[in-house]
């Protein structure tokens, strides 16, 4: 199933992907994102927040220019390598989150390309296999020598304390927030105009 096709099942209403500000495309197995899935996503202008966790991604480089997206969550894809990750600099200027936990990135200087986005404050990358099990205890701070602009690593800050609303969402989020325009494909309950 491409991603009109899944948005087009899911969504109930009239919305107006020109003012939609989160889109959430969670579950869809997708691989890779074809010229359609482009063509489609677009329309998405004013996206503030795209998901896309457990989508079976292999490549990301087919997803268009998002100027004013601040927050990118890749949880549970397939991606790996420094091109994955200068190619969602290129697509993302404005990314200040960029959640990407459960994924195959091999090493820390593959993400040598997020020091160009200066923007960058919360990075997640727990359960790749460089953070695994057989990780160095010190890849959290490692991370943070790397990128000096992050404030927060796999939900810690840089004195190692846990933040308990950062991935997870519970402050900050604005999923609930009434003025957000939002379109949940995943589950939609509700979708609000401003």
């Amino acid at each position: 199933m491409r991603i009109n096709q899944f948005i087009s099942k899911k969504r109930t209403g009239t919305v107006n992907p020109a003012i939609t500000e989160e889109l959430i495309l969670d579950g869809l197995k997708l691989r890779a994102i074809t010229d359609e899935d482009c063509a489609e996503l677009c329309q998405y202008t004013s996206l503030k927040c795209l998901s896309m966790n457990q989508c079976s991604l292999t490549d990301v480089s087919k997803l268009p220019q998002f100027p004013l997206v601040e927050s990118l969550e890749l949880h549970d894809n397939k991606l790996s390598g420094a091109q994955t990750l200068a190619v969602i600099v290129a697509k993302f200027p404005a990314l200040s989150t960029l959640y990407m936990a459960g994924n195959r990135l091999g090493s820390l200087v593959e993400l040598a390309p997020l020091t160009a986005l200066k923007t960058l404050k919360e990075i997640d990358v727990e359960m790749n296999p460089f953070t695994g099990e057989n990780a160095q205890p010190n890849v959290r701070s490692q991370i943070f020598d790397a990128l000096p602009q992050l404030e927060i690593v796999n939900g810690f800050n840089k004195d190692g304390v846990e933040l308990a609303d950062s991935v997870s969402g519970s402050e900050g989020d604005d999923r609930d927030d009434p003025e957000l325009v939002t379109e949940d494909i995943s589950n939609i309950t509700q979708i609000t105009s401003p």
